[in-house]
């Protein structure tokens, strides 16, 4: 009787245990034992402590799938099959493992000081790319969230690129984290579309869309982001919007410097037409708020006297007439008429110039002060037109130059206002000053009375100048010079020498010195080149300039294929209409060289516009693309900010040379004495010592 009682709990019990509870839980005696009838127990409280003493324990990693049931039972009414449902891993489930499971260990992962190191010292060593790396691959593999100085960083750096999609990219993560935008972002921005030179229409709208989201929030600019944005629109050709952004700065009540002014004539200089008209304007601005112009203000006012034209002749005379009628006192005494008439600049000699004094002046005739007899100059505080000139025809940088005061008149003007000319200031004058040997050596004389030194830029566009008006002597003079003064010519100086080289003879003279100096050649010394092979018409000249390029293996430029395509199909067209037997034999032995150049820059079977768009290197290409293997990561931090020392020979005459041997000569009696002196003394105490 107690046996079948005890015999049918027990049942009960594991039946209750398989079906009851969840897969994952299972009974233990039910998984190391089998199903059979237990044994008949002693007594009725060995029962219940046996049933007290079952545990049930959760098997985590490996979830029961079958559960098996008493087979061959007499007391069981049968088998229940397992039912059992496979369902296919969800991308979700295996990505959320796959994130649990590689959890870096928290001795793997950097502190936040750390990753802003480690970009700061990819940003000082111009490694834009790994610097963004690290945000978008180091800190996302150790789940790392960034801060607000990270994004600050990057932005900053892609401004000073001028690598817009980037840095806008980064300011749309940066407001979807939550994080704080404030000014140096917009700073960063701002000048990213200010150096952005490949698409500037595309940063234009960005920097509109930018400053309608300042305006919609309500933030308050300062002086430094009105900067910058009047930089980044006058930059981008938005002259108009650059102009009412300082009317904003007026109305706000902030200062304008010099700075501010220095951005606006920036923005005129993107204006090719109407841009020196534009400075003219901007510049007396200057004046009349009292303030002083330094060097960066001369250097843009002459650069858009380089660059820029004048408009219409109409408008730019009342622009000239305002400058004068409202920065010059009239007097009686001494007075000059400006006259506007369909003529070039000219200067008129003394007797039209009586001549003209004695006509009748008409109604609206403009006094103007003289303050110089000779050279108009309107650059300076107190402008002034100097004699009568007719002005009508203001298309050469020569002639914008001379209403400045020409060379003369514009250092005498930096000269008063206290702000040193540079290297940049004399490289802009020369190109735009006559172009004569006369002008040019006194703009020498110049640059070493103001002790300003040259460097090799400044002789490259002296050559140039030279070997345009095809001065090729004064041009091979320029090395000397560069000798003289202790420089060495660059690349773009072999280059510049390479628009000197007419003649096939010349090429091939060329080519053997700076293979003898081991300098490797580029696209623009090949390109200049071939340049004065096609104008020569010699067969012979561009053969010789392709086998080169096929031998060292140049990658070649736009402007290189479609000067070579267009000579091609120029003696083409000339070669059907003429019946020449030695041309035509030259032609195909150029046509046979240039089918296997084109084959083996695997250009052949493509049509131009192909040609360009595979030759077409886009500059952000760089940004995107790691540093290749053996790149030192970073340089040897003892020598990092150490700057090199530069040496200069001083003029030795023989009063110096006499003088510094009599120094010599008194240095060595003075180390004589004192070694004389010591051994007498050491003399002395060994006396001493023998007589203790």
């Amino acid at each position: 009787m107690w046996s079948r009682l005890a015999a049918s709990a027990n049942r009960t019990l594991v039946s209750k245990s398989l079906f009851c509870l969840p897969n994952r839980y299972i009974h233990r005696n039910v998984v190391l034992q089998k199903y059979d009838v237990p044994k008949k127990p002693k007594s009725r409280n060995q029962i219940h402590e046996n049933q007290a003493k079952k545990v049930f324990t959760p098997i985590l990693h490996k979830p029961v799938e079958k559960i098996l049931i008493a087979q061959n039972d007499p007391r069981s009414f049968g088998t229940l099959k397992p039912q059992v449902t496979e369902h296919e891993p969800d991308e979700g489930d295996i990505a959320e493992d796959e994130h649990y499971r590689t959890i870096p260990l928290r001795r793997d992962q950097l502190t936040q000081r750390r990753y802003e190191h480690m970009i700061k010292t990819f940003i000082r060593d111009k490694r834009l790319k790994e610097a963004i790396d690290v945000l978008e691959v180091r800190m996302k593999e150790d789940r790392v969230k960034p801060s607000y100085y990270i994004y600050q960083l990057l932005i900053m750096e892609c401004g000073r690129w001028g690598y817009t999609k980037k840095a806008f990219k980064l300011y749309s993560r940066m407001k979807k984290r939550g994080l704080a935008v404030t000014g140096p972002t917009y700073v960063g921005l701002f000048n990213a579309v200010a150096n952005d030179t490949v698409h500037p229409k595309i940063g234009l709208e960005l920097a509109q869309n930018l400053r309608k989201q300042m305006f919609q929030k309500g933030f308050n600019a300062n002086e430094i982001i009105y900067n910058t944005m009047i930089k980044a629109f006058g930059r981008c050709g938005d002259i108009e919007t650059a102009f009412s952004l300082v009317d904003e700065m007026k109305e706000k009540k902030l200062r304008l410097k010099v700075d501010t002014m220095n951005h606006l004539l920036q923005a005129c200089c993107s204006d090719k037409e109407y841009g020196f008209r534009h400075a003219l304007l901007v510049w007396h601005k200057i004046y009349r708020r009292k303030m002083v112009p330094d060097q960066h203000s001369f250097n843009l006012m002459i650069r858009c006297t380089r660059d820029c034209g004048i408009g219409d002749i109409n408008e730019m005379q009342k622009v000239i007439a305002g400058i004068l009628t409202s920065s010059v006192k009239l007097k009686t005494n001494q007075d000059k008429v400006l006259r506007i008439e369909q003529k070039p600049l000219l200067m008129l000699n003394e007797t039209e110039q009586n001549a003209s004094e004695n006509e009748p002046k008409p109604e609206n005739e403009l006094v103007v002060k003289d303050v110089c007899d000779q050279m108009p100059n309107l650059l300076t505080k107190l402008p002034h037109l100097g004699s009568i000139v007719e002005l009508s025809m203001v298309n050469s940088p020569e002639d914008r130059l001379t209403l400045l005061g020409g060379l003369s008149g514009v250092i005498a003007e930096m000269e008063a206002t206290k702000s040193r000319p540079n290297v940049k200031t004399f490289t802009q004058l020369l190109e735009i000053i006559p172009s004569k040997l006369e002008a040019e050596h006194e703009l020498i004389q110049k640059m070493s009375y103001m002790r300003v030194r040259a460097d090799t830029d400044f002789f490259n566009i002296l050559m140039k100048r030279r070997i345009l008006r095809k001065d090729y002597d004064g041009g091979k003079n320029v090395l000397a010079m560069i000798d003289k003064v202790n420089l060495s010519p660059d690349i773009a100086t072999y280059g510049i020498m390479a628009m000197g080289c007419v003649t096939h003879e010349q090429a091939l003279e060329f080519i053997e010195k700076l293979t003898e100096k081991g300098v490797r050649f580029n696209n623009e010394i090949l390109g200049a080149l071939l340049k004065n092979a096609t104008y020569n018409n010699d067969y012979d000249y561009v053969i010789d300039v392709l086998e080169y390029v096929m031998h060292e293996n140049i990658k070649p430029s736009i402007r290189f294929y479609e000067m070579l395509a267009k000579f091609k199909n120029a003696r083409y067209n000339s070669l059907q209409q003429i019946d020449d037997d030695e041309k035509l034999i030259k032609y195909n032995r150029f046509y046979v060289k240039y089918k296997s150049w084109k084959s083996q820059m695997g250009l052949s079977g493509l049509s131009t516009d192909e040609v360009v768009k595979l030759l077409r290197s886009h500059p952000w290409k760089q940004l995107k693309q790691a540093e290749g293997e053996g790149i030192e990561a970073v340089k040897n931090k003892k020598t990092r900010r150490i700057w090199k020392r530069q040496h200069t020979v001083a003029k030795l005459t023989s009063n110096r040379l006499e003088r510094m041997h009599n120094n010599h000569q008194s240095d060595t009696d003075k180390k004589d004495t004192t070694k004389q002196t010591k051994r007498g003394d050491k003399h002395i105490d060994e006396n001493k010592e023998n007589t203790q």
